[in-house]
């Protein structure tokens, strides 16, 4: 028998030890805890999420580790049962334990050490991104696209020859350019997705949470972090548990989902998700990939799904509209539908809501959008096409597979410029085994040469009150968040008709291109140069001439933490008076 007080000292270790690896609120608040007793060596969570996260793990190991061999050392300063108690028969099972626990400790040290060398290169999650990033089969346009396009308006309106000349391409399957990349750049974009996204998917508790960006979908847990891109992924519900009495739901019950997250990069392990039927259903809307339901699990409707059942209740027993002919007989009204339809007559392809639709001459096919996954074949380039302005046209080849063994995989034959405009409806997961490399769309060739053409303008410069040149005080753009806003809108041209501009930079170059692009003829894309938009912030007319590069951009003190679509503070009304003087005084 263990005596009185080593029992009181094992209990009371123990719940220590619990405070240590599973902190409840209450503790984490009084600051009892691992991110804030080594917050200087852990860092930023928010500007460098990938690292935090990579180290936080790494500690955790070591610190758990750790009490195994902390609770004997302990015991023999703070108790007396191994000088007085200890008996011939417990010696043996304590040189057992005392071997365990150091084998443990050296592992957790090992780890740690090995985690931690080469700025992180041998962590796990580091490794992970790293086989994303250079052997992942996707083919979607997303963060990892790291290359700067160079072009000019020249190779703009040649449209796929000069891209295909450069040997240029977007895309995690760009052969060419996935070799000079590594994890560090994909942690680079997600860093600077979490920062910049403010209603970005957040659900769980401290210690195992979930976060679903624009791009990614990731899961923080104690020991582990996994991040998968959003394209690459298809789900599996593996079970629902069902909690009665739940304190903090109105409901009296509550239903968790296990959802298990399969990537078709084979070199991604699969992980668990548990959540909230509500955060589920949240979740499933901002991922539009595919879910396997092979236990045929039934799900309860979340809040919206019941409002909109109660809210067509309460419609339909309201007095329905009628529409009346000239002479006063009821007759039927006129509705429309709008959907993408794409190809010949005799070979469409539709997307709607929830289906992807091929209607053929002898057959028709329609699969679920969310069970599907596009596998790209080959592509075609045809030459001196009459009906397109850049003498030749691209055409791609996909095959559409659907989870559902039973539907027989069918063929589409799409543009380059359509497929570019289908993936962005069906955001599925795409593999392309073959490395095909596929032109840019034609506002991502229209950026690029929006960027030629800038760079050929008379940059913006600021003089000191000697005279000279000085850096420009910028900000951070507040299209994106991310990169600094490097362009300033000063009239330059005098044919045109357009107007003054007296804004500061707001905004970077991608973003301005994008606006520009936004407000021109869809249908004339070889007419988007030539043309003219509103300013972003006082609408005033410019063209591509009056756009400038700042020569010399310098970051402002509080460009970091400062948003320019937040109340202005001090600084920003003293900016704002200035330059309403300076417009005074102008139109004086």
């Amino acid at each position: 028998m263990f005596p009185q007080q080593f029992v009181l000292f094992s209990g009371m270790y123990m719940l220590l030890s619990f405070f240590i690896v599973v902190p409840p609120h209450e503790v984490r608040q009084a600051g009892f805890s691992t991110e804030y007793l080594f917050a200087s060596y852990l860092g930023n969570e928010m500007r460098d999420f990938v690292g935090y996260h990579m180290r936080r793990n790494s500690l955790n190991m070591l610190i758990h580790s750790l009490l195994p061999l902390g609770f004997y050392f302990s015991a023999v300063l703070c108790t007396d049962y191994f000088y007085k108690h200890l008996t011939e028969t417990a010696v043996y099972y304590w040189v057992v334990y005392v071997c365990a626990s150091v084998l443990v400790a050296l592992y957790g040290l090992l780890r740690f050490v090995r985690h931690s060398v080469r700025n992180h290169a041998y962590h796990t999650l580091a490794i992970s991104l790293a086989h994303q990033a250079t052997g992942s089969t996707s083919v979607s346009s997303s963060s990892l696209s790291v290359g700067n396009v160079s072009g000019s308006s020249s190779s703009f309106n040649n449209g796929a020859r000069s891209s295909r000349d450069r040997g240029t391409g977007r895309g995690r399957g760009n052969s060419g350019s996935s070799s000079g990349r590594t994890w560090t750049v994909v942690a680079n974009s997600i860093n600077a997705e979490m920062l910049s996204e403010r209603d970005k998917f957040t659900s769980g508790p401290h210690n195992c949470r979930v976060y679903c960006t624009r791009n990614w979908l990731i899961q923080t847990a104690i020991y582990s972090t996994h991040m998968v891109h959003k394209s690459d992924i298809h789900l599996v519900l593996v079970g629902k548990q069902q909690l009665q009495f739940v304190t903090d739901t109105p409901y009296g019950e509550e239903e968790w989902v296990q959802v298990e997250v399969h990537s078709i990069n084979r070199t991604i392990a699969p992980f668990q998700l548990r959540l909230r039927a509500q955060e589920y259903h949240e979740l499933r809307e901002r991922l539009s990939a595919p879910v396997v339901n092979a236990r045929n699990i039934v799900l309860s409707q979340s809040i919206s799904e019941r409002f909109v059942a109660a809210f067509k209740s309460c419609v339909s027993e309201n007095e329905p509209f009628r529409s009346f002919s000239t002479a006063g007989s009821v007759c039927g009204t006129m509705v429309e539908q709008c959907i993408g339809l794409k190809g010949p007559h005799n070979c469409r392809v539709y997307c709607t809501r929830n289906w992807l639709i091929q209607t053929a001459i002898y057959s028709i096919h329609m699969v679920h959008k969310s069970d599907i996954h596009l596998v790209l074949v080959g592509k075609q380039q045809l030459q001196f096409v009459t009906d397109t302005p850049y003498g030749e046209e691209e055409w791609v080849q996909v095959e559409v597979h659907s989870i559902n063994r039973t539907i027989a995989p069918f063929q589409l034959r799409l543009r380059a410029q359509e497929y570019h405009e289908l993936r962005e409806r069906l955001s599925a997961p795409v593999v392309n085994a073959r490395n095909i490399v596929l032109s840019q769309s034609i506002s991502e060739r229209f950026v690029a040469a929006f960027k030629s053409c800038v760079s050929e303008n008379e940059p913006f410069r600021s003089f000191s009150t000697a005279g000279s040149v000085c850096g420009t005080m910028v900000e951070q753009c507040i299209g994106c968040s991310v990169s600094l806003a490097d362009v300033k809108l000063i009239k330059a041209c005098e044919a045109r008709g357009c107007g003054e501009c007296f804004c500061r930079p707001l905004w970077c170059v991608v973003c301005l291109s994008k606006w520009f692009c936004a407000r021109q003829d869809q249908n004339q894309p070889h007419k988007w140069l030539e043309g003219s938009a509103p300013c972003p912030t006082c609408r005033a007319k410019f063209c591509i001439a009056d756009v400038s590069y700042i020569q010399h951009p310098v970051p402002s003190p509080d460009a970091d933490h400062h948003d320019p679509l937040t109340e202005p503070g001090e600084d920003q009304s003293q900016d704002e008076e200035e330059e309403e003087n300076s417009v005074k005084e102008k139109a004086s």
